[in-house]
């Protein structure tokens, strides 16, 4: 730290921070190894940040007018030094910030301030203002971070985007039809000469609108009233009704909407600049208007007879924000509904914010949402009945018939028929009547296709606030300590009073009350935060905290270990009984229109397209980059792919590559799959020869997370990142040095199943008109595990060749994921259905019904509510001969792990508390995991997949190792699951006698152990495993073709269900 500050290195200072934090929360109370005089510095550098704020505040006093622009140079190095510091000590950038931001205030309130700013801002943007090493880069980071310099920002981008002429943008966009499944699809009909038409319509209305309206002394709401008359003449009853009269008006909506919209934004600063130096010389860039591709964009859109479904493929970075939020703006003052759907919360905040003064203004704020597709999926059943409080009246004995449902749009009429402009008068909003339809506009097709949407299903959750929930809530945490067990709950007085009161419901009761009792166990999982301003619990989400985000009864239990130092006034309608009213399939939204923008059109398989087919959505267009050709760079012929046969040569090539690319003068983002490959390569050798790297996770910090992301595009600094960085995360480069010397370069590290996965990766490079280089390092044995190749299938491949046929395998494997997610689509769609008869019940106060309904929705959990949590224990073999082959080309670990997934995917229930643990054996065993919920799934089939085969068969050690391990944590009235799979003689039967005495202590219920032999020799190993199973305490199967590994994975599954059956009475 010391070394670090005295030479002002802020970059190494903020690491070494970084790492004492971490040391402190271990070493705290050891004062004989931690010291907290390190701390001392951070007082030098708030001095130091005070005396260099204060020589930025003397300047400004003592400089004005002319003299000040004359000494612009050494200002802006006064604004560089302090700004290392916000730069490279993320701890400090508070106080920084607030320091600068003071100083570029009182720089703006000078009558000359503005245009001093401004080109000041241009001048740090120049990146020719250096002292030391890195100035330049400091001085754009400044430029990037404060609003101040918003004008700079839009001149610069106004000015690196390509002026393509719009003819030449509009030959340039192709646009295709789909009739129909598994067809190519067909080019449209020509309509390049009516888009010009359009598009010179709109440059003309524009520019007429700005000049009329950019003087501060024009009354603007004027404007507004222009695009509401026009829009109101012409308002279309229907989307059938949407004609030629509305087609005809739409440049002229357009041209209001984006003018309004640069007024608002850029208008004051465009007049301000203007009056300080008299000139309008190259100032019209500092508007923040649509490029003409934008504009092209969303008249290709709009102006087609009755509006069919119709996305557009536009790149990451180019600006999708403006092309939603005018598109927004449009269709609401046209009279529609308009949902704008992405898949971060983060990203629509930040993209309706663009527009949200602009939607009020217009008076069309109530009528425009940006959310998540689960919010719109919440809206569209709030608008028929409030089925949670609805139900709640059920399960109280107060529910009524209802005589009114509310109409699709019901909610959405606002409270007062005149909307502030903002400007101190009126104006008339548009209809404001209950039938205006809904249009879906999709920020990236992955809202329509994601897996965490299509087939899946919103479940809503009503909650029950009763005394006698919170008091068995109580209850519960106080015994978790104890061997916790349904049956014992039984017996409580809390349960007994809960049941009492709602008898009626004892099966949803008793399926909520084992879930309590299996999450009281893992109320910390995941971690959690505490806000103690707001006292509520919150959940890392994307990049930030969300505070409204809960985790089944964790989230109740982990309010109660707050309590204990905090009283209970945390625990206000925390605690209750959580009902689930509802599984709606997400692919049933059925907007009357569904329009959008994507970055990933181009990557969607045939399959992908003939889904998004079936939702009625069948055109798409292809638009010209804003910034002219592409300089992004994949050799995927050449070096740009690398295959590895060991992780020893694969991080070897890894490391080579990085340094490769830093000798050159590049920055360097690695992806990773898992965040555990990504420490296995930081602490290897060739990774910890890596000097100035970064690492990106989702464990760390806000604060950490934007700090590393900022420093990523920077001349020299490497960043390790896991996959879900790959979409979203914004590295933009303003390092001229990086451009200079070919920009970033994006390593991924494993092939994604998904190719547009891949495209989002590659999407974090060559942005915004930069360029950037791509490549891929794989490890062969992954390819083999994942894609079920032969381990030497791939040496025979030409190297030119080994992206395609790569690429190929992927789609063949793909294929099969496309499958289950119909499969699961089906299953949703049959939930649905049962969720919306329930819907339709409640509404009406079909009380018997209603009941018999809400039965019928807790059926079609895959488990029932009456059912027995299981404890399901597998020890399998991962010794070398695993990984012969059967009868259909996989591997027989392969077999095995599919049967595995299979009971996790179809036989274990989360609500119903089942837990899963996995040991694997060979030479030596490993504990994989062990009594671990199966909420995610995902998880535990991600780990039982990275099971790889490799040793000898030591059966008898890791038997005894895991059976020991069971026995020990058997609990009163549990259900015990044990399944052994081999597939070999052991190398260790001497140890028989050990084994069979632990076999003899194996309850006589509750507890089913099965052994499963596959391919074994009959003979003197074989009879000592019969003598095992002689005691009835086992059973013992032989299968004598190991083609039959799949069967003695459907006995296990079969066990597994014979015995959550049947333990409540």
């Amino acid at each position: 730290v010391t070394t670090h500050w005295n030479s002002r290195d802020y970059v190494k200072l903020q690491r070494a921070f970084y790492a004492l934090r971490q040391l402190e929360a271990l070493f705290i109370s050891e004062s004989a190894i931690y010291t907290k005089s390190w701390k001392g510095i951070r007082e030098e550098i708030e001095d130091e940040i005070e005396k260099l704020a204060k020589e930025l505040t003397t300047f400004l006093t003592k400089h004005g007018g002319n003299k000040a622009f004359e000494n612009l140079s050494d200002f802006a190095l006064k604004l560089i030094r302090i700004g290392r510091i916000l730069d490279g000590l993320p701890d400090f950038k508070g106080i920084v910030r607030l320091k600068m931001s003071q100083i570029l205030d009182k720089c703006r309130d000078r009558s000359w301030g503005f245009a001093f700013l401004f080109k000041l801002g241009l001048l740090l943007e120049q990146g020719e203002q250096i002292e030391k090493e890195g100035d330049d880069t400091i001085g754009q980071a400044i430029v990037a971070e404060f609003k101040h310099f918003n004008e700079v920002r839009t001149f610069s981008w106004n000015d690196e985007t390509v002026k393509k002429p719009p003819d030449q943008s509009i030959k340039e966009l192709k646009t295709e039809k789909f009739k129909a499944p598994n067809k190519p699809p067909t080019p449209c009909n020509s309509k390049h000469k009516f888009l010009l038409q359009q598009y010179k319509l709109y440059e003309d209305n524009y520019q007429s609108f700005f000049d009329e309206y950019i003087s501060n002394e024009t009354d603007r709401t004027k404007l507004i009233l222009k695009v509401q008359d026009r829009a109101r003449a012409v308002q279309p009853s229907s989307i059938e009704a949407w004609d030629e009269s509305v087609i005809d008006a739409l440049p002229f909506l357009l041209a209001g909407v984006f003018a309004y919209f640069t007024i608002l934004i850029s208008g004051d600063s465009f007049n301000r600049l203007l009056s300080e130096t008299n000139s309008r010389s190259d100032h019209s860039k500092v508007l923040m208007k649509p490029h003409p591709v934008q504009v092209l964009t969303i008249l290709n859109i709009l102006t087609r007879s009755g509006l069919p479904h119709h996305l557009m493929e536009v790149r990451t970075g180019e600006g999708k924000s403006m092309i939603l939020g005018a598109t927004s703006a449009v269709l609401a003052i046209l009279g529609f509904d308009v949902r704008v759907t992405c898949y971060s919360e983060y990203l629509s905040e930040r993209d309706n914010a663009l527009f949200s003064d602009c939607f009020k203004d217009f008076g069309v704020r109530q009528f425009i949402h940006y959310s998540k597709i689960t919010k719109l999926r919440e809206h569209q059943i709030a608008k028929r009945v409030d089925i949670r409080e609805r139900t709640l009246d059920l399960f109280r004995g107060q529910l009524e018939p209802t005589h009114h449902i509310q109409s699709s749009s019901a909610a959405l009429i606002p409270s007062s028929n005149n909307v502030s402009t903002g400007h101190n008068q009126q104006v008339i909003p548009p209809s404001n009547n209950s039938s205006r339809k809904t249009i879906l506009l999709v920020d990236e097709v992955d809202v329509l296709f994601g897996q965490s949407y299509y087939g899946q299903t919103y479940n809503q959750v009503a909650q029950l606030q009763d005394q006698a929930v919170s008091a068995l809530l109580r209850r519960i945490w106080m015994e978790r300590d104890s061997k916790l067990n349904f049956r014992g709950v039984q017996q409580w007085p809390e349960y007994v009073a809960l049941i009492s009161k709602y008898s009626e419901w004892r099966i949803i009761i008793d399926t909520e009350v084992k879930a309590m009792c299996s999450d009281v166990l893992h109320y910390n999982e995941p971690p959690y935060v505490f806000n103690e301003k707001t006292s509520k619990i919150g959940y890392s989400s994307h990049d930030s905290i969300d505070y409204e985000m809960v985790y089944g009864y964790r989230t109740a239990f982990a309010y109660l270990a707050e309590s204990e130092s905090r009283g209970d006034a945390i625990l206000n309608n925390v605690l209750y009984l959580r009902v689930l009213t509802s599984q709606f399939s997400y692919a049933n939204i059925n907007p009357f229109r569904i329009l959008g923008v994507s970055g990933t059109l181009n990557a969607l398989s045939n399959r992908e397209k003939d889904a998004i087919l079936k939702m009625g959505v069948d055109i798409y267009s292809y638009i010209p980059s804003v910034y002219g050709s592409s300089k992004f760079s994949f050799d995927r012929s050449g070096r740009g792919i690398a295959l590895e046969k060991t992780l020893e040569s694969y991080f070897l090539t890894l490391g080579q590559l990085i340094k490769e690319k830093i000798d050159e003068g590049r920055a360097v983002v690695v992806f990773f799959e898992s965040y555990e490959r990504l420490q296995k390569f930081q602490s290897s050798a060739y990774g910890r020869q890596i000097k100035n790297k970064n690492v990106l996770s989702s464990s760390i910090s806000t604060e950490h997370k934007n700090y590393v992301i900022k420093r990523a595009m920077h001349v020299g600094q490497v960043t390790l990142a896991t996959s879900i960085f790959g979409r979203g995360t914004d590295f933009f480069c303003k390092d001229q040095k990086l451009e200079q010397n070919g920009g970033s370069f994006i390593i991924q590290t494993f092939l994604s199943l998904e190719k547009s996965e891949e495209v989002q990766i590659q999407g974090r490079t060559a942005r915004q008109g930069k360029k950037g280089g791509y490549g891929m390092i794989l490890l062969i044995p992954d390819l083999v595990d994942s894609f079920e190749l032969e381990p030497d299938s791939l040496t025979n491949i030409a190297h030119a060749d080994i992206y395609d046929h790569l690429d190929a395998l992927r789609q063949k494997k793909y294929a099969l994921h496309l499958d289950t997610m119909e499969e699961n689509l089906t299953l949703a769609n049959q939930r649905d259905a049962v969720s919306q008869k329930y819907l339709n019940v409640l509404a009406q106060g079909k009380v018997s019904e209603a009941v018999q309904c809400l039965h019928d929705v807790y059926a079609q959990i895959p488990s029932h509510g009456v059912d027995s949590a299981v404890d399901c224990h597998f020890l399998i073999d991962v010794s070398g001969s695993m990984s012969n082959r059967v009868s259909g080309g996989k591997s027989q670990l392969r077999v095995a792990k599919d049967g595995i997934n299979h009971i996790i995917s179809n036989v274990l229930d989360a609500n119903r508390g089942d837990t899963f643990s996995l040991m694997s054996f060979s030479n030596a065993h490993s504990d994989l995991y062990h009594m671990q919920p199966v909420e995610d799934k995902t998880s535990l089939m991600n780990v039982v997949n990275s099971l790889r085969a490799d040793g000898g068969t030591y059966l008898f050690t890791a038997f005894i190792k895991k059976l020991k391990q069971v026995l020990s944590t058997i609990e009163e009235g549990s259900q015990q699951f044990l399944f052994v799979f081999t597939d070999g003689a052991a190398h260790d039967d001497d140890l028989f006698g050990q084994l069979k005495a632990l076999i003899d202590q194996i309850p006589e219920t509750g507890f089913k152990c099965i052994l499963a032999g596959v391919g074994l020799q009959l003979g003197h190993y074989r009879d000592q495993l019969e003598a095992l199973a002689a005691s009835g305490k086992m059973e013992l199967i032989f299968f004598e073709s190991t083609d039959q590994i799949s069967d003695a994975f459907d006995v296990a599954a079969e066990a597994i269900v014979e015995l959550t059956s049947g333990y409540i009475s």
